[in-house]
Formats: structure tokens, C-alpha cells, sequence
């Protein structure tokens, strides 16, 4: 009987799997997102090779993710025209064509960083139509009804791709060197391609193909109008901007972290981001077992909270365990964060605006990066990556103070702070206390 509650809860904790196409779906997503995190990388530790610069890491960074600022809400209006499957399949084959080509160039020893930045360039372009699509195209392989579960499912398989993509691409850039991981991204793209092909969109929502610049325009307009007349909206997207543009900076933070700050190698790089994609897999999984239905916007500050003050101790931290400790509660709370936003903005939004709504998720999540990349590079070249990481915590949580004052509920905030001060001292007497006993063994072998 046991065993049979056991397995329904299981079944509850995973209905949207039992749509056909959503599992198609995802495994076609599994298989990619492994391959893309081997690029994130790899593609970083490239550029550090060539360049040795903080600064032009940060500006290939920002010209991935300008594209994201510049297009997503054109995006967004094309993606409400026409069929998503359709806008999915152009944007994965061109994945497939410039990664492939990446690793020919890399492969072929001819790559120089200018090869880098255009590709990065079309990369982004690519991202400000996929993303948004991607979001937008779960609710017509669901429904409404399984949503949230399948946007859980989704960054579940997303964050476990993060710790297992990293792995792997720290092993191959030490064995085999980084054109294979370029190439194995490449690859990758052809299971989602393959498994869009077979899917056939129960919930599809109708798309009116329609092709004018001033009918683009005018549904952005709308877009944008239908956003920030909705008061909930309002404070979640000023919210993410912040986040977005001051927080959100690994890809050039944590290079730096590990190559500037503690000397290590790509393994040591491997390392960190795998302790993140640890605490990001948590996140995701209690979306998914904890059945949060509770999507308020107390409970987004809430996490955003624990996410600010987890980059500020870790830019206190003194040692790399430590750091691993906090990146690892900054994945929790990240994807806690963005999972809970994710979810509220779609169920409360109309259909017909779904993807403009989504476009502009993605512009606040990615597009402003460009921003976001250029100051913590420049940072980081100053001070290093441990005190970019303070200060962007630092203004995070200002930033999440402000809102917490504007809804008039400081009281929810002080009670955050102490449960995660609580948690952080208890870290902290553990790292202290591993540090004495490796005192006392050294001092015995001595």
C-alpha cells in the first residue's frame, strides 16, 4: 500500500511527463543542454587563452547576449505570428552549423578572437528568437494544467546538464583539448532537431502568419503595454533587471575566480561550476517534489534574498572549499528564484501575448548580460573575482530591499535574513572546523 502511495506521488510529481511530446521533447533537451554547457566552458578558457584578458572575456560575453537586448521583442512578436515548432528547428539547425564551425576553426589552429566574437555574435542572434520560443512552446506541449510542473522538469534537466556539461568539458579540454568540445555541443543539436520533427503539438495555439514591420512594431508596443500595466509584473521584471544586469555574471566571473584569484586550471573550474549546477539541481528538483503552488511575489523576494546574500559571503570566503559552498547556494537559490518568475508570469498571462511576455523574460534574464558582462569584467580586472562578487551581492540585496519597502513587508525580509544567517554561520563552523583538523594532522605528521 506503501509502495503504491509512493509511486502516485511519483506520478503527481512528474504529470507532465505523461504527455508524449513533452517527453519527446526533453529528451531531445537533455541531450543538447549537456552539450551547451561543455561549450559555456570551453568557450570562456578559449578566450582567456588567446587574450588573457578579463575585459575581452567580459565583451565576448556581452556580444552573445547584445543580441537578446537588441531583438527579443521583434522576437517576441514573431514568435506570437508563427508556429514555434517551426521557429525551433531554423534556430537549432543554425546552433548546429556554428558550433560545428567553431570547432573546425579551433581544430585547424586558424581560430583567432575576432572568429570568436562573430560567432558568439550569431550565437546571440540565434538565442533571442530560441529562448523565448522555447518558454513560450511549453505550455502548448502541456497545457495549463501541467505548466509548472513542466517548467520544474525543464530546469531540472537544465541544472543537471550544468553540473554534468562542465564535467565533462573540464576533462576534454585536459585530454583532448577544446575543438572537441565545440564539436560535441554541435552534435548535440541534432537530437533536439531529430525529436521536433516527431512532435506533433496537441495544444497548439494558433499563429497568425502575417510578415509586416509595422504589425511587428505595433504588437511590441502592446507587448511592452500589457508588462507594466500589470502592477505584480512591474515589481518582478524591475527586480530580475537588476539581478540581470549585477548578479547574473558567471560566465565572466567565474574564469576569473578560478584562474586569477586561486591559480587553479580548468579542472578547478570544472569544479566550481559543478558545485553550482549541484545547488541549481536541488532548486530545481523541490519545485518539482514540493508541489510550490504558492507563486507569490513574497516568496520570489524571498529567494532572491537567499541569492544575494549567498554571493556576498562568497565573496567574503577565504578558501576555495568555501567558495564552492556558497556557488552551490547561489545555484539553490537561482533557480528558486527564476523557476518561481518563470511560472507566475506564464499563468498570468493571456495566450495571445505569451510570447512578447516570454520575450521580454528573456531580455530582462540574458539580454541585458551585455551590461552585466562589461562591468564585472571590469571589475573582476581591478579586484578579482571574490570582491566582483561581493559588491554584485551587495546590490542585489539593495536592490531586493527596495521592493521588500515598496510592498511594505520588511518583517518577511528581517525573518529571510535570519534563517539564512543562521545556515551561513553553521557553514562557516564547519569550514573552521575542517580547517583545525587538517591543522592537528599536519602538525602530527610533523
Amino acid at each position: 500500500m506503501k509502495r503504491r502511495l509512493v509511486l502516485i506521488q511519483l506520478g503527481q510529481s512528474f504529470s507532465s511527463l505523461r504527455h508524449a511530446n513533452f517527453k519527446r521533447f526533453t529528451a531531445g533537451q537533455s541531450i543538447s543542454l549537456i552539450g551547451t554547457w561543455v561549450q559555456n566552458i570551453a568557450q570562456p578558457w578559449l578566450v582567456l587563452e588567446i587574450t588573457s584578458s578579463p575585459v575581452l572575456l567580459g565583451t565576448i560575453v556581452a556580444a552573445q547576449t547584445l543580441p537578446q537586448m537588441l531583438f527579443t521583442f521583434f522576437a517576441g512578436s514573431l514568435i506570437d505570428r508563427y508556429p514555434k515548432k517551426r521557429i525551433l528547428l531554423i534556430t537549432q539547425s543554425a546552433y548546429f552549423v556554428l558550433a560545428v564551425f567553431l570547432s573546425m576553426l579551433v581544430y585547424t589552429r586558424w581560430v583567432a578572437y575576432w572568429h570568436v566574437l562573430i560567432i558568439a555574435l550569431l550565437f546571440g542572434l540565434m538565442n533571442s528568437i530560441d529562448m523565448p520560443a522555447r518558454q513560450a512552446y511549453m505550455i502548448e506541449l502541456v497545457g495549463r494544467e501541467d505548466l509548472s510542473n513542466a517548467i520544474g522538469i525543464n530546469s531540472t534537466i537544465f541544472n543537471l546538464a550544468r553540473i554534468i556539461g562542465p564535467t565533462i568539458g573540464g576533462l576534454l579540454i585536459a585530454s583532448v583539448g577544446l575543438a572537441a568540445c565545440f564539436l560535441i555541443n554541435g552534435l548535440s543539436y541534432l537530437a533536439v532537431i531529430y525529436q521536433l520533427i516527431k512532435i506533433d503539438t496537441p495544444f497548439q495555439i494558433r499563429a497568425q502568419e502575417k510578415l509586416k514591420l509595422s504589425l511587428l512594431i505595433s504588437d511590441m508596443k502592446n507587448g511592452i503595454k500589457y508588462v507594466l500595466q500589470n502592477k505584480s509584473m512591474r515589481y518582478i521584471f524591475s527586480l530580475f533587471m537588476v539581478l540581470g544586469i549585477f548578479a547574473l555574471n558567471f560566465s565572466v566571473l567565474n574564469p576569473v575566480l578560478v584562474k586569477k584569484d586561486f591559480l587553479l586550471d580548468a579542472v578547478g573550474l570544472s569544479v566550481l561550476m559543478t558545485c553550482m549546477g549541484i545547488g541549481a539541481l536541488a532548486g530545481a528538483l523541490s519545485v518539482i517534489f514540493l508541489k510550490t503552488r504558492k507563486l507569490s511575489l513574497t516568496n520570489i523576494l524571498l529567494m532572491s534574498t537567499g541569492f544575494s546574500l549567498s554571493q556576498i559571503f562568497l565573496g567574503l570566503s577565504p578558501s576555495f572549499a568555501l567558495v564552492c559552498f556558497f556557488m552551490a547556494c547561489t545555484g539553490l537559490f537561482m533557480v528558486l528564484f527564476s523557476t518561481m518568475i518563470n511560472s507566475k508570469i506564464q499563468l498570468d498571462t493571456e495566450d495571445a501575448y505569451r510570447g512578447r511576455v516570454m520575450s521580454f523574460y528573456v531580455f530582462v534574464f540574458v539580454g541585458l548580460a551585455p551590461i552585466g558582462s562589461l562591468y564585472a569584467g571590469a571589475l573582476a580586472s581591478i579586484w578579482g573575482g571574490r570582491i566582483a562578487y561581493l559588491i554584485s551581492g551587495i546590490i542585489a540585496l539593495l536592490a531586493t530591499v527596495i521592493i521588500w519597502i515598496l510592498m511594505n513587508q520588511m518583517k518577511d525580509f528581517v525573518h529571510a535574513c535570519k534563517k539564512i544567517g543562521r545556515l551561513t554561520v553553521c557553514a562557516l563552523h564547519d569550514e573552521n572546523s575542517w580547517q583545525k583538523k587538517e591543522e592537528k594532522r599536519e602538525q602530527a605528521n610533523a
